[in-house]
């Protein structure tokens, strides 16, 4: 009877969802950050009502504007009747004042029922799990487009770019990390770059730089990404970068979406196969190889050996 209520309650959870419920998509986006095993019952049932959003994410150093730049191009959206979905993912431990502030000023200024914005702090291994769940729960939910704004690392921006249809690389001038970043700007992954903060000292040189790379290096699709000068703060360039993320999704899925299953495949089975076994055994492992008392090698067919089991049961 209790498994009955469950299942029920569930079904119904599922049927706000796809109804656009924002209480229903709050709570369900909390289970997804808990990596709630309910959350893989619901996105199991939703799945099939995906493939209609515009995914698109945004990722770049911090400091280019990317906040700024999500805010701004999601209100252009709003203001087309488009819903939005904003995802925000921080890699880093966002203790920086400026930062902070930037977000929950995004957050309170989208008091818009057709605007979903959540904000989760990530310093687990499964942030691109996180992401890609979200995604699949707003776009279950009917919302036009979803935006990631990824801050962090270039291992983890690689991880987002693969969950979305469009990746759009930010860049700023003033930063020699930023600068660098022009050089290793994962062409072959990024759809469209922008150069933000094209008001500032550096940004012409910044542009060019952009586009000799972009245009130096081969690409799947033989497509040359657009290069968009912006000034964020401004509004100014936002609708050339709405006009160019529509046009380059209007050609076609990505070509990488097979390439992005089978790594999100991977990274599904390894979650599920280290939920099954519990920290205090990886623990013991550790101490007992320290200790000289078992092989590390011994450790992981152990563990093997107990996921096995586990999967039996």
């Amino acid at each position: 009877m209790d498994s009955l209520l469950k299942e029920n309650a569930m079904a119904d959870l599922a049927q706000r969802i796809l109804s656009g419920d924002g209480i229903a998509l709050a709570r369900t986006a909390t289970l997804i950050q808990k990596r709630s095993e309910q959350a893989t019952v619901l996105l199991r049932e939703l799945f099939p009502h995906t493939g209609k959003a515009l995914i698109a994410s945004f990722i770049g150093p911090p400091g280019v504007g990317k906040s700024t730049l999500v805010d701004q191009t999601s209100r252009l959206l709003r203001e087309k009747n488009n819903s939005v979905g904003i995802i925000i993912l921080d890699f880093e431990a966002a203790s920086s004042g400026e930062l902070l502030e930037d977000r929950i000023r995004m957050i309170d200024d989208h008091l818009d029922l057709k605007v979903f914005v959540r904000s989760v702090s990530c310093r687990g291994c499964w942030e691109t799990a996180v992401a890609a769940d979200m995604a699949i729960l707003l776009d279950a939910a009917g919302t036009d487009v979803v935006f990631i704004d990824a801050v962090g690392i270039q291992q983890s921006e690689v991880g987002i770019a693969r969950q979305s249809d469009i990746v759009v690389r930010v860049l700023a001038p003033g930063s020699g990390a930023c600068d660098q970043a022009s050089a290793d700007a994962i062409p072959e992954l990024a759809d469209v770059f922008v150069v933000n903060k094209a008001d500032q000292a550096g940004a012409t040189e910044l542009e060019s730089k952009v586009k000799l790379h972009v245009s130096s290096v081969p690409r799947k699709d033989s497509r040359l990404p657009p290069v968009i000068s912006t000034v964020a703060t401004e509004s100014r360039g936002i609708e050339e970068l709405v006009s160019n993320i529509q046009a380059v999704y209007a050609m076609g899925r990505s070509t990488r979406q097979v390439d992005t299953w089978e790594q999100r495949l991977g990274e599904m089975l390894s979650e599920r196969l280290c939920r099954s076994v519990p920290r205090s055994e990886i623990y013991r492992g550790a101490r007992d190889i320290v200790e000289h008392r078992r092989d590390p090698f011994t450790v992981i067919q152990d563990c093997v050996g107990r996921m096995h089991s586990f999967h039996r049961s």
